[in-house]
């Protein structure tokens, strides 16, 4: 604790590493343009934070977000290590555990979550030993200390209210309540497109098919439910900034928002962190910003809801599966879907498959050809893949054993519409003469009952 420099040092360290690992979460995502990485490296807060006020907030952080880049890796046993770890330093990094738990379910099943819970756990419980089995009672208890008062002086957020108002109960009840509703409404729309969170909440002890998640569901699910704790937290004081900021840039170019809004909203963030002592006006500022980017957010349809993905492992057994486990398969493919002659058909392979296609190389026409998986896409697991390719070879070698191929079916089918199209026109021509003659011998009735009568 002598050598200050030494120690900045190292903080610089931490904070180069917090740096390198949030661009590698961006680029894994692909959400940002590259030109937008450079609002995380320009915070004169976060410098702070890291390199001159030496906050244990900044080591926390840098291993939550070594964690959440192990996490878009589908690497959740190291993940939840790491995650394990940052939470025995801040506990602050729980507000990233719903998302997480519904991130392990859906990727890993109900039974590896359980044991990745149970491994976070046994972390926790090794780390504080020393401590629980010297004053067990006061050290849980201070761990999470619900009813601490926090201290008015040093708050970013909610300057703009008076003291009283912030030490209430009541008002921490409010904030509770809704970070709770905002959880739900958020958890219900990035979860629930397989029914998860409710079947969760309906029939916990269901086993679901996990499948593998993509990098930016991932990503995006663990940062808005984070920011979403930050949004309704207490107090936010100055070394909080770490918690959310690098995720800030992120989140607001998920949005459809305006660029004077993006940039004004980093600003505005950026402002009242730099304003010391908090004012009225710098956290009003604050969160107005932060309450209006959540509700853009939620409200924006291109905010992410599951989708699964076939991961490379998935795909390289699947497209072993056809090359050699099926014999003939792919030619048998390339023949039935492609309309491919035997000779064009020789040497056929599978190059790649994805959630939507198989991809056939065939070497006698020197190119590749795709075949949709139809209304059984997306495939989103290597055994629903199996099942689809499989019935896909059925209908092949069935159709080929008739003489039958795609193209001919489909053509079959367009003369059949094209006849039943001629037709349907030809009896509405008909109509058309027929009514004309009946109102043509219907006029010359009525001329010569005109004439008769006059």
């Amino acid at each position: 604790g002598e050598n200050i420099r030494r120690a900045q040092y190292i903080f610089l360290g931490f904070y180069l590493i917090m740096i390198a690992t949030v661009l590698a979460i961006y680029y894994r995502a692909r959400v940002l343009p590259p030109w937008a990485t450079v609002f995380l490296c320009v915070s004169k807060r976060l410098h702070s934070i890291y390199m001159l006020r030496m906050f244990n907030d900044g080591v926390a952080m840098m291993l939550l977000w070594i964690a959440v880049y192990l996490f878009a890796r589908q690497r959740w046993r190291w993940g939840c290590v790491l995650f394990s770890c940052a939470v025995s330093i801040k506990m602050n990094v729980l507000l990233f555990a719903p998302a997480l738990f519904f991130l392990l379910l859906q990727s890993c099943g109900i039974l590896r979550t359980a044991w990745y819970l149970f491994t976070c756990a046994a972390i926790q419980i090794a780390l504080g030993y020393p401590f629980l089995k010297h004053n067990w009672a006061s050290y849980m208890g201070k761990a999470f200390e619900l009813d601490r008062v926090f201290t008015y002086k040093w708050t970013v957020n909610w300057r703009f209210i008076d003291e009283e108002t912030f030490t209430s109960g009541g008002f921490a009840i409010l904030l509770l309540l809704g970070h709770i509703f905002f959880l739900c409404i958020l958890l219900d729309k990035h979860f629930n497109i397989i029914g998860t969170f409710r079947a969760v909440l309906l029939k916990p002890f269901a086993i679901y098919e996990p499948f593998p998640i993509q990098s930016e569901i991932i990503v995006s699910s663990l940062f808005v439910i984070n920011f979403a704790g930050i949004v309704f937290s207490r107090t936010l004081h100055y070394q909080f900034y770490s918690w959310f900021y690098p995720t800030l840039p992120y989140l607001i170019w998920c949005t459809d928002m305006p660029m004077l809004l993006k940039v004004a909203a980093l600003l505005n963030n950026e402002y009242a962190f730099n304003t010391f002592p908090s004012t009225t006006m710098s956290s009003l500022m604050l969160q107005v910003t932060n309450v209006f980017v959540l509700c853009v957010i939620y409200l924006n349809e291109k905010s992410n809801s599951f989708v699964p993905y076939l991961d490379a492992d998935a795909r390289m057994n699947l497209i072993s599966f056809v090359n050699e486990e099926c014999f003939d398969g792919a030619r048998q493919l390339a023949l039935y879907y492609g309309s491919v002659t035997e000779d064009m058909a020789v040497g056929a392979k599978v190059s790649s498959i994805d959630e939507h296609e198989v991809v056939l190389s065939l070497p006698k026409m020197k190119l590749t050809l795709a075949v949709g998986f139809g209304a059984s896409g997306p495939v989103s697991g290597e055994g629903y893949g199996r099942q689809v390719l499989q019935s896909m070879l059925t209908e092949a070698a069935d159709g080929i054993a008739a003489g039958d191929t795609m193209g001919k079916i489909i053509n079959r089918e367009y003369v059949k519409d094209k006849e039943l199209e001629n037709l349907v026109n030809s009896i509405d021509e008909q109509g058309t003469s027929q009514s004309g003659a009946l109102r043509q011998r219907t006029t010359k009735t009525t001329t010569t009952t005109t004439t008769t009568s006059v």
